[in-house]
């Protein structure tokens, strides 16, 4: 249920219309689909402080205490069967967002399929949840960022491939603002969509490929049902297609191989 809480904050955005901000929700990602049913169109965000029960992809948790950016928006593809090029589109927002924030020395990248990472370590996430019922493939796309959380808030989630971390364990000292950084990612989020909407997924295809930290490197991908008995593949990442599904370079013979599905669970640098 939508918290009493839940105002709406004019702004001046060509996109995002309308922008609801509230203190504490259970998932942004729900409530916007309870706002999208009771009649909210494409370009409608919700930004909340923290969140009770923040979900990321399958059944992971995201940690979602004060300190965090933690979002949702409403947005339409361009073609209703290609949601997925909306979470590669806020993954290329939040890289942009990210480095624009911290100082030049730190590094930032994607990691296929929905992460951002800051120093080699997860940062930020996207849950893109398609409205099946909605035949102009309306999206609600999630984004969390973690910019004032401590190590004790991270604690579960530091043994996991590629652990997580945040602005303030990377850039110790800085005065992070978490509405600014939050901000600065619905204006980069804005633009890329403008772009996509104008030129296609090509040119989301190019950004996102410059601002992935994996291109070039051996990887290792676990799958359900695509590599073998195992469930693992291992080779070397090439980027990604014209559909966004992952290409690698596998086996001795540099055999390319794409995945729609999948875990990027090791990276040799």
């Amino acid at each position: 249920m939508l918290n009493s809480s839940l105002e709406t904050k004019p702004v001046v955005h060509e996109v995002f219309k309308k922008i609801h901000r509230v203190e504490t929700i259970e998932s942004t990602n729900s409530a916007l689909k309870e706002l999208f049913h009771q009649g909210a169109k494409a370009g409608t965000v919700i930004i909340a402080e923290q969140q009770t029960a923040g979900r990321g992809r399958g059944d992971h948790v995201w940690a979602s205490p004060l300190g965090g950016v933690y979002l949702s928006v409403l947005l339409t593809p361009a073609d209703p069967r290609r949601p997925t090029e909306l979470s590669l589109l806020a993954g290329v927002a939040m890289a942009q967002a990210v480095r624009d924030t911290l100082p030049k020395a730190v590094e930032v990248g994607l990691k296929w399929p929905n992460d951002c990472l800051l120093n080699w370590r997860k940062v930020g996430g996207i849950l893109c949840e398609a409205i099946p019922e909605d035949p102009a493939g309306t999206c609600i796309v999630g984004m969390g960022v973690n910019v004032n959380l401590n190590e004790e808030h991270l604690k579960p989630f530091l043994a996991n491939p590629f652990s997580a971390t945040s602005f303030m364990l990377e850039c110790p000292g800085g005065d992070f603002k978490v509405s600014r950084v939050a901000d600065i990612l619905l204006r980069k989020l804005e633009n890329c969509y403008i772009a996509y909407k104008q030129r296609g997924f090509q040119s989301i295809q190019y950004l996102w490929e410059r601002n992935c930290a994996l291109v070039g490197k051996k990887v290792e991908i676990t799958v359900s049902n695509q590599a073998g008995p195992a469930g693992k593949a291992v080779g070397i990442f090439l980027g990604i297609d014209d559909q966004g599904a992952l290409v690698l370079a596998t086996g001795q013979q540099g055999e390319r191989r794409r995945f729609v599905s999948g875990e990027l669970t090791c990276c040799w640098r």
